[in-house]
């Protein structure tokens, strides 16, 4: 029951986007893709902040956790290194305490959902795989991404089971996920 509430609770923070056109029209606790970050962080927290910097430094991943968050356990945005524009954000729900099978039920109908919303868009499913946890890399992810046709950019819908080596080493913990990707940003992952 507490699965199909969550999932609930995400698809009605979808209702507003039947009119969408573009992958900026998403939010995720209030932020979306081309928001200058400083509207909803002060430099001190994004400097302090958990951070991830990719070889290239180009692009940077900062993790936030909030209490004022209303639907997510953490959110990480993605700026270029040095600017505070939104090039991609992610929403995540823990799911530790919860089954592998739990969070496929929810991703399965936030896609769903997705669907109605964006009917014009391609969709990949890329099933269940292997994901790589540098930590022997026995985690596994299943994931259906949206490639938005306006403007282009993703919607990705995740579920991770991170492998017990990867939670001890990382402290990471199983979740599901909404990861919204600028087409600037997600030609950079893609390129990886």
């Amino acid at each position: 029951m507490k699965i199909h509430l969550i999932a609930f609770i995400l698809i009605l923070s979808f209702q507003s986007l039947t009119k969408a056109d573009d992958i900026r029209d998403f939010e995720i606790e209030g932020m979306s893709i081309g928001d200058n970050a400083l509207e909803h962080f002060t430099k001190d927290e994004l400097n302090n902040a958990e951070k991830f910097t990719y070889p290239s430094k180009k692009f940077s991943e900062i993790f936030t956790h909030s209490s004022n968050y209303e639907i997510y356990d953490s959110v990480t945005i993605s700026l270029m290194e040095g600017k505070y524009k939104i090039y991609g954000i992610s929403g995540v729900i823990d799911y530790r305490e919860k089954s592998f099978e739990d969070c496929l039920k929810a991703k399965n109908d936030i896609i769903d959902e997705l669907k109605i919303t964006f009917k014009n868009s391609k969709i990949i499913d890329n099933g269940t795989y292997q994901t790589p946890d540098y930590a022997g890399d026995k985690s596994k992810r299943s994931q259906v991404e949206l490639l938005l046709n306006q403007n282009g950019g993703v919607v990705s819908v995740d579920c991770v089971d991170w492998s017990k080596e990867a939670e001890k080493k990382h402290g990471w913990g199983d979740n599901l996920s909404i990861t919204l990707y600028s087409k600037e940003y997600e030609r950079f992952v893609r390129s990886l």
